[in-house]
């Protein structure tokens, strides 16, 4: 969300995996090869272009988390920088089987 005063471009998100091992994450593009790493970025593309002040874009791709059996939930790090807006950084907290779809993702500020 661009909470600037005027439009926001160059949109970068990272998101770090700083939890132990068994825990991966991802980007899963709509098609292609999923990626895997220890921090995932997401950098403008076409697509995403200028953001107004109060309007928000999706991620171009799916963020994939992985985690060993029985885990309930997750915290990641992640920070979100746009020229023309003030820098984000917070936690992007993952709740598996907390509703019919089977999982919750919050970004907290």
């Amino acid at each position: 969300m661009n909470d600037g005063a005027g439009d926001a471009t160059n949109w970068q998100v990272v998101i770090q995996n700083e939890t132990g091992p068994g825990v991966s994450i991802g980007r899963e593009p709509h098609r292609g090869t999923r990626l895997i790493a220890r921090e995932i970025g997401w950098n403008q593309d076409a697509a995403t272009g200028e953001v107004p002040p109060g309007q928000h874009r999706d991620l171009p791709d799916w963020f994939y988390v992985e985690a060993p059996p029985g885990t309930k939930r997750l915290g990641f790090r992640y920070s979100l920088r746009a020229e023309g807006m003030v820098s984000k950084e917070g936690q992007v907290l993952v709740t598996f089987g907390a509703d019919p779809e089977g999982v919750d993702v919050q970004f907290l500020v």
